[in-house]
């Protein structure tokens, strides 16, 4: 036999679970509300769009009782109208649901479900569903300088610069804070910053991604994309443009035989230039120090074929560009006698063994002519030993 004590106990333990939401106004009362549902532990949150359906189950077990459904703590009234779009029922074990057709934006908040005693009293209370009415936002556009940009625009920006792009999508409920932005394979996600605002006229939260981007020639010819996320959606809706970066010329000098090995009279040499620059400039090869005495082809090639000692000078690319006339630094090409003729004492012509070789060479050292031609002998790596006579 339980004492009423007991009972008491029972319904203070029960309170310990579940967060009690009135006050017991004498210990015998068996009217006390409960709310099914832990404190900690928020009602499931539902997202529908306007327009569809929604089934809300209510967890509480009523044979022999009733079921009231409130929204945001307000009781909801019986839709008596033809089309019933609010109907809810109990099952004969007791399940009680209700639908919602054609769902509106005032059908948002949260629903609880509450059992009522056969005398109307309150029994128990739970909360079961907080419903967002969605609404899915309208595609993202770029905007430049207060520019709406259509979708894979081309952005036209001279080095260096910093814009600031805006990525905007509105008409979204809930707001949308998953923004991304990319170019290449770099993420940019981290230097922008996401604004969210909402528009009481259009009943809705327009979100705005700002990216502060800074222009140079290495983004050229690439692609920025943003990319929005919604919960309405199934996949992100992107939106792009391409940068058209202008910059200045920079040249690019490069020769065969390469850099390092010496240039012989009689070789094929070629000398070439390459211009970067953005409107394309053509380069134009010129002398310091006299005319330019060969051609060169339409791709910046200067063909000595062969290169001849008289070819030796500075050289160097220019080009007439948009942004002005601009030039390389110089280049001085060195041609080498590939034969130097040495009189002996009979009178005979001789040449040298070859290159990093040691010979012997019989001469009368004469004061100026023997220093010149040890300088010059010396520069093909050959060991002399003036003879005396």
């Amino acid at each position: 036999m339980r004492s009423q004590s007991d009972g008491l106990a029972d319904r203070r333990n029960v309170a310990s679970k579940w967060r009690i939401s009135c006050q017991l106004s004498h210990h015998s009362s068996l009217g006390c509300l409960f709310v099914c549902k832990s404190a900690d532990d928020p009602p499931l949150e539902k997202t529908i769009l306007v327009g569809e359906s929604v089934s809300i189950p209510c967890p509480l077990s009523t044979p022999g009782g009733s079921v009231q459904w409130l929204q945001d703590g307000s009781p909801i009234v019986l839709d008596l109208s033809a089309t019933r779009r609010r109907q809810w029922n109990i099952s004969p074990d007791g399940t009680a649901a209700l639908t919602i057709s054609e769902v509106r934006r005032t059908d948002a908040g949260r629903w609880e479900c509450r059992e009522l005693g056969s005398d109307g009293s309150v029994r128990k209370v739970a909360r079961v569903l907080d419903l967002v009415v969605g609404s899915s936002p309208s595609d993202p556009y770029l905007e430049l300088e207060g520019r709406r940009l259509v979708h894979q625009a081309t952005v036209t920006v001279k080095e260096p610069q910093k814009l600031s792009l805006h990525c905007i999508v509105s008409g979204a409920i809930p707001p949308v804070r998953r923004i991304h932005w990319s170019i290449g394979e770099a993420n940019l996600t981290s230097v922008s910053e996401l604004f969210v605002e909402f528009s009481a006229s259009e009943d809705a939260y327009t979100s705005r991604s700002v990216l502060a981007l800074n222009v140079t020639r290495r983004v050229h010819g690439k692609e920025l994309v943003c990319k929005v996320h919604h919960i309405t959606w199934l996949q992100a809706a992107a939106v792009s443009a391409s940068l058209n970066v202008l910059y200045e010329p920079s040249f690019s000098i490069s020769r065969e035989p390469g850099f390092g090995l010496p240039l012989l009279e009689s070789m094929r040499v070629s000398l070439r230039c390459e211009v970067d620059a953005n409107p394309p400039s053509d380069p134009i090869w010129v002398r310091d120090d006299g005319p330019l005495t060969i051609s060169q082809d339409s791709q910046g090639f200067l063909n000595f074929t062969p290169v001849a000692h008289e070819h030796a000078g500075w050289y160097r690319c220019t080009t007439h560009h948009e942004f002005g006339f601009f030039a390389s630094f110089g280049y001085f090409l060195n041609v080498r006698t590939a034969e130097l003729p040495v009189s002996s004492d009979d009178g005979n012509t001789q040449l040298p063994n070859g290159l990093g070789q040691s010979t012997n060479i019989g001469c009368i050292p004469d004061g100026i002519f023997s220093l010149v031609l040890f300088i010059i002998i010396a520069s093909f790596g050959l060991k002399i030993q003036i003879m005396n006579s």
